[in-house]
């Protein structure tokens, strides 16, 4: 349950006027400390789920920068690749001339 930051305040001045007339309300000192207890377990929570999108956001664009990084090396491997089938190629027709071998 969601309260606004100003809850504990308000209970906490209940608290202490019922403290000075002299009745201090053993259900409403819990009540405070209830409050308290669940502003800053709802406050750890958002915290948390906070660092856990961080935290997604980080990974995927980790991810985004290694798969450019493997697309660009990809690109340069195959036009190494298709730059060494050309001169194998080019090669072997020297040698198909040079020793006058025919392809069938």
């Amino acid at each position: 349950m969601r309260y606004p930051p100003t809850a504990p305040v308000v209970l906490l001045i209940a608290a202490c006027i019922g403290t000075l007339v002299g009745e201090k309300d053993p259900q409403l000192v819990a009540l405070v400390m209830q409050k308290q207890l669940e502003l800053q377990a709802d406050r750890a929570l958002e915290e948390s789920a906070q660092r856990q999108q961080k935290g997604e956001r980080q990974i995927e664009e980790d991810y985004n920068k290694r798969m450019a990084a493997l697309d660009a090396d990809m690109v340069s491997i195959k036009a190494e690749s298709a730059s060494k089938v050309s001169s194998l190629k080019a090669e072997n027709e020297e040698l198909l001339k040079k020793y006058g071998i025919k392809r069938k």
